[in-house]
């Protein structure tokens, strides 16, 4: 199985490499091309394919990893795998021509490392590798939005609004609900919150099942007074949205209702359902 899966990974240009390796030995037979230099270059081949073998299955394996660890929302190790690869993204351009080899963009990697480290809370590297993204692809939504949030929580708030501004004003191509989501947030920090409802609306739209958007969604609500509506969305937070109990409470986004029985209530029967579903 081991050899397999080498083989699936490698086998393109190992073996051109070892097709190359026979014609030239066929060309040292034919000339008679002097055993020392046989030797030589010889050594030189092998030494070739080993290091490209090795550089691949590096590359390919990091990779693999880091993107699973992206799925899995496991953002340290994210991090982990994908700064390995911050050197050979620099050499992408010319390393992907080599058959067998997949180096992800320059772009790519940086905007992943930024947005796992917004995730983790260290907003210094988030913005450092963010704006590298965007120097490359300065339209690249995430990158300019995950900026935005960076410098927002960073305590940055000037250079945050100018973003947000920029993505509010900006058209872009993509519609989904990361979009709409994040769009939201952007709305929302810049204390547009008629616009932000509209956003995170139409994010539902896209995946009604998404039951964290209400909590934003009455955050916006509660920031304009209007307290039955912010209490409705409340509502619809499921057992498995006792998470963000702790982030409701403490939020300032919930000031206008945090004092009120109903909101009480929804939080009180929030941490018997999440008890209740912990002992089944």
């Amino acid at each position: 199985m081991i050899i397999e899966y080498f083989k699936s990974l490698y086998g393109s240009y190992t073996i051109l490499i070892f097709i190359g390796f026979c014609i030239f030995i066929m060309f040292c037979i034919f000339y008679k091309i002097k055993r020392q230099l046989f030797f030589l270059i010889s050594a030189v081949c092998v030494g070739v394919m080993i290091v490209l073998t090795v550089s691949s299955f590096y590359i390919t394996w990091n990779v693999k990893h880091g993107n699973e660890s992206l799925r899995n929302r496991d953002y340290q190790n994210a991090v982990k795998y994908l700064s390995r690869l911050e050197l050979f993204a620099n050499y992408s351009k010319y390393l992907n021509y080599i058959p067998g080899f997949f180096v992800p963009k320059r772009e790519t990697i940086a905007r992943s490392l930024g947005t796992s480290y917004h995730e983790i809370n260290n907003y210094k590297k988030a913005v450092y590798y963010l704006r590298n993204s965007l120097l490359i692809s300065p339209d690249d939504f995430i990158s300019r939005v995950y900026l935005a949030h960076a410098y927002y929580f960073s305590g940055e708030t000037q250079k945050a609004y100018e973003e947000y501004k920029y993505v509010t004003t900006h058209q872009y191509e993509e519609k989904d609900f990361l979009y709409f989501f994040n769009l939201g947030k952007s709305y929302g920090n810049l204390k547009m919150y008629e616009k932000a409802v509209i956003a995170f609306l139409k994010a539902l739209e896209l995946l009604p099942d998404r039951n964290g958007v209400h909590i934003y969604i009455a955050g916006c609500y509660s920031m304009k007074n209007e307290r039955i509506k912010a209490l409705e969305h409340l509502k619809h937070l499921k057992i498995k949205d006792a998470e963000y109990i702790d982030s409701i409470t403490k939020d300032r986004f919930f000031d206008a209702i945090k004092n009120t029985a109903e909101f009480k209530e929804i939080l009180i029967q929030m941490r018997k359902e999440g008890k209740s579903a912990d002992s089944v």
